[in-house]
């Protein structure tokens, strides 16, 4: 028979039945609400997406999914999972609540090694603060900026500190979620990972390779200091710049 390619739907689900899915989703809903985050989840809110006005609209489908991985997760709710929550229910249209929330789960099992440091400190008992793909990201990116600047002084450890938080929370921790101004960018970021969701390894690698690109992009040519990084990091994307990077990271 001819090889047929999965359809999105069929990626997301991975090996599991929409039926199944829907099943453990009615599951989750009926275990106890947690309502210990209700005031840090409805404090974030506001801030996700603030720009976009497709956010309002679907304000309360975000809520509803961050309410139910809260139910389902150990670990609880986390900074930073607003806006994947907020990209896989507009990833729907906000029509399928249920696959919303799985894709929402699947997306943070995937991330969840960069944000050890506040689930169960090991970072912090091995004397670490990033995760060891973003010093992996950042020393390359290093060796690129040095062969690219002949000359240059060594940079300043703060320097190093601030891109470093950058690449683990705004690249890597929220997938560049946080650096789109409206929703509809965050499609396309999505679907280039979608094929690799239930493949943690190969899911790493390729975040590891958009960040990686994004440093390149909007770094490379730069002269970095640390106030540099942060107007960088505290910028928006557009969606041609957004497309640009996806693109040099499959060369990465």
């Amino acid at each position: 028979r001819p090889f047929r390619k999965k359809t999105v739907i069929q990626c997301i689900a991975g090996e599991d039945t929409l039926a199944s899915l829907y099943e453990e989703y009615q599951n989750v809903r009926d275990l106890p609400k947690d309502d210990s985050y209700d005031a840090t989840i409805e404090q974030d809110l506001p801030r996700t997406f603030a720009e976009s006005p497709l956010m309002k609209k679907h304000l309360p489908a975000v809520r509803h999914v961050l309410d139910s991985l809260v139910r389902y997760s150990p670990v609880g709710y986390i900074q930073g999972q607003n806006f994947l929550a907020a990209a896989s229910v507009f990833f729907f249209w906000g029509r399928l609540p249920y696959l919303s929330f799985w894709l929402t789960v699947t997306l943070f099992e995937n991330l969840k090694h960069v944000y050890l440091l506040p689930i169960d400190g090991t970072f912090r008992s091995e004397n670490r603060l990033f995760a060891d793909d973003t010093e992996r990201i950042v020393r390359v990116f290093l060796a690129l900026y040095r062969n690219r600047h002949e000359g240059i002084e060594r940079m300043s450890r703060s320097t190093v500190l601030v891109l470093k938080n950058m690449v683990q929370w705004k690249l890597l921790g929220t997938l560049m979620f946080t650096l789109c101004k409206d929703l509809t960018m965050t499609r396309a970021i999505i679907l280039h990972y979608v094929e690799c969701l239930h493949d943690r390894a190969a899911f790493r690698k390729r975040a590891a390779a958009v960040a990686l690109a994004f440093l390149i992009c909007c770094l490379l040519e730069k002269e970095l200091d640390e106030e540099v990084i942060l107007i960088v990091q505290n910028g928006c994307l557009s969606k041609e710049g957004m497309r640009q990077i996806l693109l040099t990271s499959e060369n990465l």
